[in-house]
Parts: structure tokens; C-alpha cells; sequence
């Protein structure tokens, strides 16, 4: 009803709607990108993750090698996540298992 008497309303929300969408679809092009591009960066994260422990050096690597490959952040986020690795831990350095210790 508030989107049928309000068409500003109504054009914020189809705003959202469709920034969510083009998000979800870039995010699932990413990842099923034939052309080997995540394979090849889900493979360096890997090594880069190895140790629980990202150095400064590496994440510049990291982050260069997304930028050149146009990796998006929902797909670095989704690979970290199938490498067990949070966010949050990235953004830490370390994996929680090794602070821990």
C-alpha cells in the first residue's frame, strides 16, 4: 500500500531490489568463471593462508592479484569462506585457531 501512494518510495525499494540482484549475479559470474581466474586465486590465497598467518606482504599480494584479475570482494569473501577462513580473520591476519595458541 505505502508503494502504491508513494512512487518515490517504491522506485528506493526496486533500487535496492535490483542493486542486491546485480550483486548476487556478479558474485555467481565470478565464481563460475571458466577461464580458471578464481581457480587460479583460490589456489594463491591458499598458500597465502597455509600457516594461519598473512603477512602485510602477502595481503599487498593478495589484493593486487585480485585488482588485475577483477576478483570481486563477494568472491574473495566466498573463497576464504570454503578455506575456512572468516573475514574477519583476514582482516586480523592470523586465523583465530593460531591466536589463540
Amino acid at each position: 500500500q505505502a508503494m502504491d501512494s508513494n512512487k518515490a518510495v517504491e522506485a528506493a525499494v526496486l533500487n535496492i531490489l535490483y542493486r542486491e540482484l546485480a550483486r548476487k549475479v556478479r558474485s555467481q559470474r565470478d565464481i563460475d568463471r571458466g577461464d580458471g581466474v578464481i581457480s587460479e586465486y583460490r589456489m594463491v590465497l591458499s598458500v597465502v593462508l597455509a600457516d594461519g598467518i598473512i603477512h602485510p606482504a602477502e595481503k599487498m599480494l593478495v589484493r593486487e592479484y585480485a585488482l588485475k584479475k577483477s576478483i570481486s570482494a563477494e568472491a574473495h569473501e566466498a573463497i576464504l569462506k570454503e578455506l575456512d577462513w572468516t573475514i574477519d580473520e583476514w582482516d586480523q591476519g592470523v586465523k583465530r585457531q593460531v591466536w589463540q595458541l
